[in-house]
């Protein structure tokens, strides 16, 4: 028989709660979460959750912000453009 069932010993099952809820709150510290209840509903409704790790996009788009940057203040220091000459009206 691959599986049996051993009974618990009564200090077990009054050790289970605690065990069960350091589980709980170990698995919601991987996903990042504090809010137990968020948590269950989204385990209840899905089944699971998928935490995505966006640092590598968040980086990509910190250096395309730099760059934008640059490229604007060559354009202005090439091309002489100013906040003076737009702000006169004329």
């Amino acid at each position: 028989m691959p599986w049996q069932t051993v009974p618990a010993s009564p200090a077990l099952r009054r050790a289970s709660p605690n065990r069960n809820r350091n589980l709980i709150r170990h698995k919601m510290a991987q996903l990042g979460t504090r809010n137990m209840s968020a948590y269950f509903r989204k385990m209840v409704i899905d089944g699971y959750i998928i935490k995505v790790d966006y640092i590598e996009q968040k980086k990509l788009a910190a250096a395309v912000s730099r760059a934008a940057t640059n490229i604007n203040h060559i354009s202005l220091s090439t091309y002489g453009f100013s906040a003076a000459r737009f702000s006169d009206g004329g």
